[in-house]
């Protein structure tokens, strides 16, 4: 009836309508703004008490602490018609949301749920219980900012000097989520509240109250029927179900005792799902590849002098870290999987090792060898002979210079026959190289002989947890050397 007048009020579009009343847009003459209004239903409002009770509520409700209860700005009567003048929610309700969309994400309907709690706490702590938790009483503004409406119509327990949160009255509220003790008219406290709210948590998760069918069936469901598990008509994370039936447990000593312990539980659940699946997500990415690609032929390893023709120089090193120094490569065969490559000297500020090479060092080695068998007993004679034909001197040089060739020729036999090392910054950069971590959370601790079996166990961290990779020598051949390195 638009262009309608209640008192100030000028009536708009019919919002919607219910078991006590209908909620139209309209606007305030009097403060010049747009409002919900919502005009109970003539049946009894001419008895003084029913009035009363209705102001008593009314101001309750008004004064709750809560930004997800819709806030009441007046409310009274006009013309023998008791009113109340709400914010207008602009957006659409939970149960509209649920008929177009479908089931809603577990992560969302729990998002709404604890909001809807935060209003019913508020409302349980000042003596009111809802009785009418149901989706199109949950009104969702902007980004799922949720409202809880019909807070000015509830049954409310006159405060008392020792107020307790308990009534007995009709069976005001929907059938589809009222609560054994509500339908039996039986007694009832703040979790029959707790009940409705699981009902609400049923449908956003699956689409569906917890029992459909005709008003009685239903009715006759909630008293005496165990409800489907949720996670048997959608899929939902490990432990919802257990929440959602909770909250409907037919005796309320065996539901959650507030909603918003409900609301806990169920984020709770929500948040280990996420954690878990952030772990076996972190999990996958650190798992070895399954299988071994063909290792490539590394280039040698050789002094710091010019490189022989046949050797192919890696790219140039960039400035790095005292500890590690990654190396430029493209390959990307995954964490774990055999890594065979270039092992060029690394550059560290540290003094840097003698130069080592791949090969045996056979030829050097045997010359070595000669010269420190052939070269004293020839020092001996000479300084013998000399002596002898009495130049004492000569031969006293002669005998001091045999010895100090000995032993330059052994300590350099030692150097040229000694097994050659790949050193630690050397394997690490090539973990880098291959596995696309940095050079901050690979460690290898030793050297790594270059001879096949030799290995080196390094340790990888990644995403707070560690792994240990070893590097083993698997080829030595002249002046190649290859290494795989596997996951422990």
């Amino acid at each position: 009836m638009a262009g309608e007048f209640f008192g100030p009020y000028r009536v708009g579009t019919r919002l919607g309508k219910g078991g006590m009343g209908e909620v139209h847009e309209a606007f305030d003459t009097h403060r010049e703004r747009t409002v919900a209004l919502k005009r109970l239903h003539g049946e009894d409002q001419d008895d003084p008490d029913v009035r009363e009770r209705f102001r008593r509520e009314s101001r309750i409700a008004a004064r709750l602490d809560s930004p997800h209860v819709v806030p009441i700005h007046d409310f009274g009567v006009i013309d023998g018609r008791m009113y109340i003048d709400m914010r207008l929610v602009r957006g659409r309700d939970l149960g509209a949301l649920i008929q177009t969309d479908g089931a809603l994400s577990p992560e969302r309907a729990v998002h709404i749920i604890e909001q809807v709690a935060d209003a019913l706490d508020a409302a349980h702590q000042a003596g009111i219980v809802h009785r009418d938790v149901k989706p199109s009483n949950v009104l969702l503004a902007a980004r799922d900012f949720v409202y809880l409406a019909d807070f000015g119509i509830v049954h409310v327990r006159e405060a008392t000097e020792q107020p307790r949160l308990t009534a007995t009255g009709s069976t005001l509220g929907t059938p589809a989520y009222m609560a054994p003790e509500q339908l039996r008219g039986a007694p009832f406290d703040q979790r029959l509240d707790v009940y409705a709210l699981g009902c609400v948590l049923f449908e956003a998760l699956t689409g569906r109250p917890p029992f459909v069918g005709e008003h009685m069936a239903v009715m006759l469901s909630h008293l005496n029927d165990t409800p489907p598990r949720p996670s048997s008509l959608v899929s939902l994370p490990a432990g919802l179900d257990d929440v959602v039936l909770t909250a409907l447990a037919k005796d309320a000593a065996g539901r959650f005792p507030t909603t918003g312990a409900l609301a806990i539980a169920a984020a709770e659940v929500i948040r280990r799902d996420a954690k878990a699946a952030e772990s076996l997500t972190e999990q996958r990415t650190f798992e070895t590849a399954p299988a071994r690609p063909a290792p490539p032929r590394i280039q040698p390893m050789t002094p710091r002098t010019t490189p022989p023709a046949a050797f192919r120089p890696p790219a140039p090193p960039r400035p790095a870290p005292p500890a590690h120094r990654p190396l430029p490569d493209d390959r990307p065969p995954g964490p774990g999987a055999d890594v065979t490559g270039p092992i060029p000297r690394p550059v560290v500020p540290q003094a840097p090792e003698p130069p080592v090479s791949a090969r045996s060092g056979a030829p050097a080695g045997v010359v070595a060898l000669v010269l420190a068998v052939v070269v004293p007993p020839v020092g001996a004679v000479l300084g013998f002979l000399a002596r002898r034909g009495g130049d004492v001197r000569r031969g006293t040089i002669a005998l001091a210079l045999g010895a100090a060739l000995t032993v330059l020729v052994v300590v350099a036999a030692i150097l040229l026959l000694r097994t050659p090392a790949v050193p630690a910054s050397t394997v690490e950069a090539q973990i880098v190289a291959q596995s696309g971590l940095t050079a901050s959370q690979v460690s290898c601790p030793d050297s790594l002989p270059a001879q096949v079996g030799a290995s080196v166990v390094c340790t990888v961290s990644n995403g707070g947890r560690t792994q240990q990779l070893r590097a083993s020598v698997t080829t030595v051949n002249d002046d190649q050397v290859t290494f795989d390195i596997t996951a422990e």
